[in-house]
């Protein structure tokens, strides 16, 4: 969302969560002035999303284009997505 608000030019914005059988999908949407993925590629935001969903064994989507907004899908496979007894506890 933060690149939304800085770069996308875009009056609306939409994240969905979809929790299905395989695989879970997280998807941010936006209306904004889109961009070309070959020009911008080595941005810092894009680099950033893209380790973050590799630490989660995650899979990236990006399907952009001048004009036409952005679609950006994170996909988790269910077999791995793990969830720990200790998440947020302090040790």
């Amino acid at each position: 969302l933060n690149n939304v608000v800085k770069h996308s030019e875009a009056s609306q914005a939409l994240v969905s969560l979809h929790c299905e059988d395989e695989q879970v999908l997280l998807r941010v949407t936006d209306n904004g002035k889109g961009f070309e993925l070959e020009n911008v590629a080595a941005h810092f935001g894009l680099a950033n999303m893209q380790a973050r969903v590799n630490d989660i064994g995650a899979e990236l989507r990006i399907n952009a284009s001048p004009g036409d907004g952005t679609e950006i899908q994170v996909v988790w496979p269910q077999k791995k997505i793990t969830v720990s007894a200790n998440a947020g506890q302090n040790q």
